[in-house]
């Protein structure tokens, strides 16, 4: 049992789950992290950039990043989940601070440095020659073998809210001899536009992995004949 399952069944025993509200939602987002791969909880805290901008409520870097009046930073899709959670006229509080939440969603992405970004994925901040992958990567791994061997052509998009996850999906899909491009809410639309002409376009190009908080982004995607969801 994580730390995380401990905590939630403190607050249901002891029947405050409501008074807890903030910790709840980030406690069921860690455990939905837990359950695609232990090191998205265990690894992300080390060696992380002071350049990047990190959600306050997933922990990862900030996708379609906005700030509050309380000056914390959010992914856009994780903010407008957060809130949306709560009944009408309730009283919100940041789940970072826990003041009354002010955020306003119309507000422009904050800008990140390409560079910083990369320095903090997941996959520069352990020790991937001692990395151990997780049933669901390998079970995605196994499905896609199974596609590659009708010797069709096969595209696939594998889905994640967490762009972590998608960094491990992707350095172990390399690694099994799988072409991949990737798309989050961290690229501008010029970049984004380019991943989805890359995947359309090249005929080796046999798997996309798309951010659920990449919002915004009209995916039609007709080259594809399989999704794979990997979030619980």
């Amino acid at each position: 049992m994580t730390n995380s399952t401990r905590q939630f069944d403190t607050y249901v025993s002891r029947g405050v789950m409501l008074n807890n509200y903030a910790n709840i939602f980030g406690l069921i987002m860690q455990m939905r992290q837990v359950a695609n791969h232990p090191d998205l909880i265990l690894k992300k805290h080390a060696q992380s950039g002071q350049n990047v901008l990190v959600c306050s409520i997933c922990d990862e870097p900030a996708e379609e990043a906005i700030r509050s009046r309380c000056h914390h930073e959010f992914c856009r899709r994780c903010a407008k989940d957060y809130v949306q959670s709560f009944n009408t006229g309730t009283v919100i509080d940041c789940p970072r601070c826990h003041i009354p939440l002010s955020i306003d969603f119309e507000q422009p992405d904050i800008e990140q440095e390409e560079e910083h970004i990369k320095k903090n994925s997941i996959i520069n901040r352990i020790r991937m020659e001692n990395w151990t992958s997780s049933t669901k990567i390998e079970m995605l791994v196994y499905e896609l073998y199974k596609l590659r061997s009708k010797k069709q052509t096969h595209k696939s998009i594998v889905f994640s809210q967490f762009t972590s996850m998608l960094q491990l999906v992707e350095w172990r899909l390399r690694r099994a001899g799988f072409n991949t491009v990737m798309l989050d809410g961290t690229m501008t639309p010029a970049q984004r536009q380019k991943s989805i002409d890359f995947f359309m376009n090249n005929v080796d190009v046999e798997v996309f992995l798309v951010s659920l908080k990449a919002g915004g982004v009209a995916l039609n995607l007709t080259e594809a004949s399989r999704v794979f969801i990997v979030d619980p």
